[in-house]
Parts: structure tokens; C-alpha cells; sequence
């Protein structure tokens, strides 16, 4: 899992979080979650599509105390990112016959053949990377900098005036 860390440490802020935490923390939340929003729809964009399922997968949890997640609900999703070695040869039944159903336009018999064969090539060679997760923080991690920087501006607006 690739993270977008942004620190801050300034003595405004902290006094701003001594003083009116709620204010801090509603504006913070705030522009976290755009920032989340926005590094989703950047990796839905960068994320290699067949029936845009790995795309549609993408979603935004809070999973903490101003911490936002941008993750895949597919189980494949993995194995997209990262590739996958040469080994034991993949079952069709999660989503490869489909695939290959979508993308040769077979059905039947001629299908299934063209499914075991695309997975034993699979289990032979493997899966060549795509690291569109790692493209999107290169390409979103300056937004969400900057956006982290707009909730500080706007709390300590809201609260030092």
C-alpha cells in the first residue's frame, strides 16, 4: 500500500488546536476528504480498465482520526499493481473467463479453452506489473499537500480571524 504522509508542525496550528480543536479538526476533515476524493478519482483514472471493475472498485474510508483511505474493492486488484510471478497456474472462475469472454467475443467451449490456455500462460510467465497506484501518488501527492495547506489556512482563518 503506497501513503501520502503531510505533517505539520507550527506553532499557530498548535495553538489553534488548543484552543478550538473542533474547528481545526472540522476544516482539516474537510479538505482531507477532497483530497481522498481527488487521489480516488486520479487512481480510478490511471487503473487498467476490461469491464472497469478494478475502476469502479476505488473508494474513500475514513479509517481514523484525520485519516483518509483510498483503496480497491476487488481481490485482484493486487496482483494489477504489483504483478505476479511465474507459479502456480490461476483458477478461472474469478473474473478471467469474462475477460477473455469481453475481449475475444468466444463463448462455449471455444471460452473455456481460451481461459485454462490464458491461465496456464499466467501460471508459466506471469503478470507484468501495472503500478497505476504508484502513478496516482506520484501525480496526486502535491494536491493533497496543497490541500492539507488550504484546511490549516481555513481553521486558523476561522479561528484567529
Amino acid at each position: 500500500m503506497t501513503e501520502i504522509r503531510v505533517h505539520i508542525d507550527t506553532a499557530a496550528v498548535d495553538r489553534a488546536f488548543a484552543v478550538a480543536p473542533d474547528v481545526m479538526t472540522s476544516n482539516l476533515r474537510r479538505f482531507l476528504y477532497r483530497a481522498a476524493q481527488e487521489v480516488a478519482r486520479e487512481e480510478g483514472r490511471q487503473a487498467p480498465k476490461a469491464f472497469s471493475t478494478l475502476k469502479d472498485s476505488i473508494g474513500v474510508a475514513e479509517v481514523g482520526f484525520l485519516h483518509f483511505q483510498v483503496a480497491t474493492g476487488t481481490n485482484y486488484a493486487v496482483h494489477v499493481a504489483d504483478g505476479r510471478f511465474p507459479g502456480k497456474q490461476p483458477g478461472t472462475a474469478k473474473g478471467l473467463v469474462e475477460w477473455v469472454k469481453q475481449k475475444t467475443g468466444l463463448s462455449g467451449k471455444p471460452l473455456d479453452r481460451a481461459a485454462f490456455v490464458i491461465a496456464r500462460a499466467i501460471g508459466r510467465r506471469g503478470i507484468k506489473p501495472n503500478a497505476f497506484d504508484q502513478r496516482t501518488m506520484v501525480s496526486t501527492g502535491g494536491r493533497v499537500v496543497e490541500l492539507v495547506r488550504e484546511g490549516t489556512a481555513a481553521g486558523l482563518k476561522e479561528i484567529f480571524g
